[in-house]
């Protein structure tokens, strides 16, 4: 999101209160821009219309970004499904194509090489299911890497968002 999104923003935090019955503060607010700045107001939106639809409480940053992106968890499933597609596709001397680049860093991380993967690859049993902790466990911790990273590159929330934001929050509970 930009500066230019925050009355945007402040309606979409008012929408949520209101429906969910609780106080959005201007320090709340403010912290929420902050955690998903990274995202496009569309998103964001999107994000809202999902927690209005299906959320029973408030939902917190992390919930929406969820709501947009899914769960690590879901997200470790279906990175590993992929992997395992392109191991039955091209095999260990192809080369494969994953719609998520982490999942090549994984590998890389884990194994070394897409070939050293293939080759030791387990056809099932205990060593299987080691192996798929093994590789959501390191998919998990390159989307944690990448997520903290993108936070801590975007600029801390603009003082005139602020006072914006600030002031957009008076008028409002003015006219309560």
């Amino acid at each position: 999101m930009t500066d230019h999104d925050s009355l945007t923003f402040v309606r979409l935090m008012n929408a949520l209160g209101e429906t969910f019955n609780e106080h959005v503060s201007e320090v709340r607010t403010e912290a929420y821009f902050d955690a998903l700045r990274d995202l496009d107001i569309a998103q964001v939106q999107q994000a809202v219309r999902q927690a209005l639809a299906s959320c029973t409480f408030f939902p917190k940053p992390v919930e929406l970004r969820e709501l947009l992106t899914g769960s690590a968890a879901d997200n470790a499933d279906a990175a590993w499904a992929e992997l395992i597609r392109e191991v039955r596709r091209v095999g260990y001397i192809g080369t494969p194509a994953f719609t998520d680049e982490r999942v090549s860093r994984a590998i890389r991380e884990t194994w070394g090489s897409w070939a050293r993967l293939c080759e030791t690859l387990p056809g099932e049993g205990p060593e299987l299911v080691g192996w798929i902790k093994q590789f959501k466990a390191a998919f998990g911790s390159l989307a944690a890497r990448d997520t903290s990273r993108a936070l801590l590159t975007e600029a801390t929330l603009d003082p005139g968002v602020r006072g914006y934001i600030t002031a957009e929050r008076t008028r409002i509970d003015a006219g309560r």
